[in-house]
């Protein structure tokens, strides 16, 4: 970046010769450059040197003096530059003659450089939310009944929240907290049904509700296990299974529970490295180790529970 210089101020003219009746003052010819020094600071501003400079009667300059020093470089750019201006001489008369004059050689910052631009921020994934509690409700004879509502209620949320079970009898609610729910499931002509079901982190609980038909237009409330209501809980990944050891994060569980009055059975399949049985679990090389090999093939390993409780 350069800076560029005012026009020449002439504070003083003093020809070398007395009795001139008409002076000319002498002229730049052209345009003055100075560089801003490298190393000082943009911020710093204009910097002004007033120098005196003395031309000979062609207009060459014979001497440059600082008149008040502004400090380096900005004294040795001006003297230097202004030795290297062309002018034309003064005249007196018409006549050129020698003179002495007063320059100020001003340095202009450069505009400092516009800020890197900031990368832009790389966009939020989209939030997903989670289904961790759903299922269906059905009559007796498993006919999906549409419009059910079912009202879930803890002592960690604010306040109850209902999901109303479409044409076909499913329901859902999202990023339900761990915990234990007490569910009420009504629709009209049918039963109310109350139970108590657990969401667990990492899992999504998924229930079938049976109700039963009642023939008034009474409320019933069936707190009791009857019909029975099927339970099975659904694995989400997690970053629990994904140290789970062994697994490699790819671990899939399946539960499903089936609850009775005084009998309720469980039954689990999981099964790992169902995804991940091509990775590379370790490496051969040939006799002078230039050429390696990735092996692969992890087994599957699948494991199936039965759990009863009375």
């Amino acid at each position: 970046m350069l800076a560029s210089l005012l026009p020449p101020t002439l504070a003083l003219l003093l020809p070398l010769s007395a009795g001139a009746q008409e002076l000319t003052p002498p002229q730049l010819v052209g345009e003055l450059v100075l560089a801003w020094p490298e190393g000082i600071p943009r911020e710093r501003g204009a910097v002004t040197v007033p120098c005196r400079v003395m031309l000979d009667a062609t207009g060459a300059v014979t001497d440059v003096e600082v008149v008040e020093p502004q400090g380096e470089p900005f004294d040795s750019a001006a003297t230097t530059a202004l030795r290297a201006a062309i002018f034309e001489p003064a005249r007196r008369d018409g006549a050129p003659v020698p003179a002495r004059f007063s320059f100020l050689a001003v340095f202009e910052s450069p505009a400092a450089a516009p800020p890197a631009p900031l990368p832009e921020p790389e966009p939020e994934p989209a939030y997903l939310p989670t289904v961790t509690f759903e299922g269906e409700v059905l009559d007796a004879g498993e006919v999906p009944i549409e419009a059910a509502a079912v009202t879930v209620s803890s002592d960690d949320l604010a306040e109850p929240i209902v999901a109303v079970a479409d044409a076909e009898g499913h329901f859902y609610f999202l990023d339900l907290p761990p915990g234990s729910y007490r569910v009420r499931v009504s629709a009209p002509m049918f039963a109310t049904l109350e139970a108590e079901e657990e969401v667990h982190e990492g899992e999504a609980t998924v229930v079938r509700y049976r109700l039963e038909h009642r023939g008034d237009a009474f409320e019933t409330v069936v707190r009791a296990q009857r019909p029975p209501r099927e339970v099975t809980r659904r694995t989400i990944e997690t970053r629990e299974i994904r140290l789970m050891p062994g697994s490699g994060g790819d671990a899939l569980r399946a539960d499903k529970t089936f609850d009775w009055d005084v009998f309720k059975l469980s039954i689990y399949l999981d099964v790992q490295n169902v995804y991940y049985q091509q990775n590379v679990e370790a490496f051969s090389y040939n006799y002078d180790f230039t050429q390696r090999t990735d092996v692969t093939g992890l087994p599957i390993l699948p494991s199936l529970g039965i759990k009863g409780q009375f």
